[in-house]
């Protein structure tokens, strides 16, 4: 069982340094344009990028992320009319196109596996040293089924930072704080699965409560 677990441990960190750079450098989406040479505004955000010939950002594009990037050519300039097309081009492009998300699917993984390894590994010692021992015969499906149960919490997790909840969490910039709270959900497993138990009550209570009262 020890190795078992050793292997859920081992193997994302032997993968993980791959995958953490292949997500950074496919996060960029671009959108080429003929913008000549023209004045940039200096408040352009870390999340976009912009020269002659290309835009792009390594995060989806709101509406409001549209008008910040909109204002950064001036108006009266002959490209702002192509340049915010470019950048209405790019908003559509970062909302319907995810070049990363194989890598950051196995990336989430790698760090979902080694919060549940760092819990079993402490579980493990603490039932060792502290508590004269356990019961294998009756714990050993906690202890096998607990990193599997990190697939579907990271694809969830792959999901759930698409929204508006997580949105400021998708940008390259940003990562480390995702993968954290990834390696976060791994490690307290029962305590995430509780919470998603009781954020699922509180959606479809009233539409059970009336299937049940019918």
């Amino acid at each position: 069982m020890l190795c078992y677990t050793l292997l859920f441990c081992v193997l994302p960190i032997f993968f993980m340094h791959t995958l953490y750079d292949k997500v950074i450098e496919t996060s960029w989406i671009s959108e080429s344009c003929r913008l000549g040479r023209f004045s940039q505004s200096m408040d352009t955000p870390v999340w976009f990028i912009c020269n002659d010939t290309m835009v792009a950002t390594n995060k989806s594009l709101d509406h409001d992320d549209v008008t910040v990037l909109s204002r950064l050519v001036s108006d009266t300039t002959a490209v702002h009319a192509e340049y915010v097309r470019a950048i209405n081009r790019l908003a559509y492009k970062s909302n319907t196109r995810s070049e990363n998300f194989f890598y950051l699917l196995w990336l989430t993984l790698c760090f979902v596996e080694l919060g549940c390894a760092a819990r079993t590994l402490f579980d493990y010692i603490g039932w060792e040293c502290y508590k004269d021992g356990q019961d294998m015969a009756k714990w050993w499906p906690w202890y096998v089924y607990r990193p599997l149960m990190g697939v579907p919490i990271a694809a969830f997790l792959l999901a759930a930072v698409r929204t508006s909840l997580f949105s400021n969490l998708f940008t390259a910039k940003d990562l480390n704080t995702y993968l954290v709270i990834a390696f976060l959900a791994g490690f307290a497993l029962m305590d995430f699965l509780k919470m998603l138990r009781r954020v699922s009550k509180t959606v479809f209570a009233n539409e059970n409560s009336a299937c049940v009262k019918s």
